[in-house]
């Protein structure tokens, strides 16, 4: 039986055996072929080369083909049937399998794939991943610090560094002295080294000065962005911003005004809209007591007939108080018969109120 023992960095180990030999029979040794690298996991600086390592050992075969290839969203074939591909070519070499890339940049990062193929080795194929982490430097980072601010207002302040990796940490100065990060209770600010903010919950005429801010990782040095001046100005009443608001209210309230004597004119409102002639029925009471405001609306000839009508009421009443009236003792009677029914009220039996329901 024949056992192949490969070191713990050996991606792919491909072995077959036989137990003939426990039965007695002699077995032939298998022929396969090893793929190993030296350094799995290579961090490289940005613009600096990168080598990725990759070692073989085959038993028969000796020029097995060797091809390199970049995993993501898809396979990228980096060394492919002896020449390199795009965009690796002419920034690349290969010794043996081992590839070195030139001038690597952040979008070298990712994960590439050593295969070796020995078609004459009983197994074929093997290979190996290595992955390549570039790390960038800061880069100048972009801040934003308003220019003017009003005093007791809320101000952020913002800085950011995309293409730092690992992720840049910020710091802010004012006027070349270094502000404190994160909250204490005496502070009037809160300053986070991770997002880059720096938030005023008040600001004052003490905060006025130049801010610039700073980007810093442990690849490179740290870079800053050029300062901004920021003033803080008081609140203050003037001359022309009064006339302005005065002229504003007064030109509200002439608005407000006009537009209830429309709305008066047309009726819009509930207490002067005009209404149904069936609606009348219900407010006579009221018209013939005087105290229901639309008596001011009908003519001369309808209050001459109210009057005549309120004078024969009292003159009714006057009699009737000397003597009886038979038909109150026969509507009495008819009341309290019980087959009785009211007489319709009708608006058109009120021949008085005819000057009035048009």
């Amino acid at each position: 039986m024949v056992s192949l023992q490969n070191c713990s960095n050996v991606a792919i180990t491909r072995s077959q055996g036989s137990s003939a030999a426990d039965k007695g029979v002699s077995a032939s040794p298998t022929a396969s072929v090893t793929v190993s690298t030296s350094k799995a996991k290579v961090v490289a600086h940005e613009n600096a080369n990168a080598v990725l390592s990759c070692e073989f050992k085959t038993e028969k075969d000796p020029n097995p083909r060797i091809e390199w290839k970049k995993n993501g969203k898809g396979i990228t074939f980096v060394y492919f049937e002896g020449n390199f591909r795009e965009p690796y070519a002419g920034r690349a070499s290969i010794d043996g399998a081992t590839v070195t890339l030139h001038s690597v940049t952040q979008k070298d990062t990712g994960v590439y794939r050593c295969e070796v193929t020995a078609k004459m080795d009983h197994v074929p194929l093997g290979e190996i991943n290595v992955t390549l982490n570039v790390l960038v430097p800061p880069h100048t980072p972009s801040c934003e610090v308003p220019e003017t601010v009003l005093s007791g207002s809320a101000v952020e302040l913002h800085c950011k560094d995309k293409l730092s990796i690992p992720a840049a940490t910020y710091s802010w100065y004012k006027d070349n002295k270094a502000m404190a990060a994160g909250h204490t209770l005496d502070s009037h600010y809160n300053l986070d080294t991770h997002s880059g903010t720096l938030k005023f919950k008040a600001v004052s005429k003490a905060d006025a000065g130049h801010y610039r801010c700073e980007s810093s990782n442990e690849v490179g040095p740290p870079k800053s962005c050029p300062g901004h001046k920021m003033e803080v100005k008081e609140f203050e009443l003037s001359l022309p911003l009064l006339i302005a608001v005065g002229a504003g209210a007064f030109l509200l309230l002439v608005l407000c005004c006009l537009g209830a004597c429309l709305c008066y004119r047309r009726g819009c409102c509930c207490c002067c809209r005009r209404r149904k002639p069936s609606e009348y029925f219900h407010i006579m009471p009221r018209f013939l007591s005087g105290s229901c405001p639309h008596t001011r609306r009908f003519s001369a000839a309808s209050l001459k007939a109210r009057q005549c009508h309120a004078s024969v009421c009292r003159s009714s009443a006057a009699s009737l108080k000397a003597r009886p009236v038979p038909c109150q003792q026969e509507n009495k009677q008819r009341r309290n018969h019980p087959n009785y029914s009211p007489p319709m009220q009708d608006p058109r039996f009120y021949k008085h109120t005819k000057s009035f329901m048009i």
